[in-house]
């Protein structure tokens, strides 16, 4: 009876010692859905390192998406994305290879720049074919946008073609780490 109420008593310490191991860590969220674009489903490192990218070929500097400006960036990529679509749809918009090449080593030399970019980039789990990608669609959508640019209705007919769907606490900002 006595070697029973042992186990059980070190059965509990054990179970309260990880217990409380648990509940001090957080889990930490590799990625996780948040919009929809007709049938093309778009996650949160998608929108992190596109927005990134984008903001280094127009501005030149790092723009980190975080909460405070985390409705804002939902709503600039939802719209990015739809314009992206279309653009290929027409299937004319491929950006030139040297031109992609270009804003590519631009991205590359920020990096060697900036280490909170080297840390955003270490946290995201970015690869040189992730970049590629952005660039390369970041340029289809700026030339889509050139074109468009007199028609002052454009941007309204497409969100009507395209339906949008925001995922389930999609409009909170959670700080993500795919590696």
């Amino acid at each position: 009876m006595i070697l029973y109420f042992k186990k059980f008593f070190i059965a509990l310490i054990i179970f309260s010692f990880l217990s409380s191991f648990a509940a001090s860590k957080p889990e930490s969220l590799g990625d996780r859905l948040i919009l929809e674009v007709g049938k093309n489903t778009y996650t949160q490192r998608q929108l992190e390192l596109h927005l990134v990218i984008k903001s280094i070929i127009q501005n030149q500097q790092f723009n980190p998406i975080s909460p405070s400006n985390w409705l804002q960036s939902l709503n600039e990529f939802s719209e990015d994305m739809v314009i992206f679509l279309a653009s290929q749809e027409i299937g004319r918009f491929q950006p030139q290879n040297k031109k992609v090449q270009i804003e590519t080593q631009r991205f590359y030399d920020l990096a060697s720049k900036s280490s909170q970019l080297k840390s955003f980039m270490e946290r995201m789990d970015v690869k040189k074919v992730n970049i590629l990608e952005n660039v390369s669609k970041i340029l289809q959508i700026e030339d889509y946008k050139k074109l468009k640019v007199k028609d002052t209705t454009w941007k309204s007919n497409l969100s009507n073609i395209y339906n949008l769907r925001f995922f389930e606490e999609s409009k909170k900002y959670i700080e993500i780490h795919p590696s």
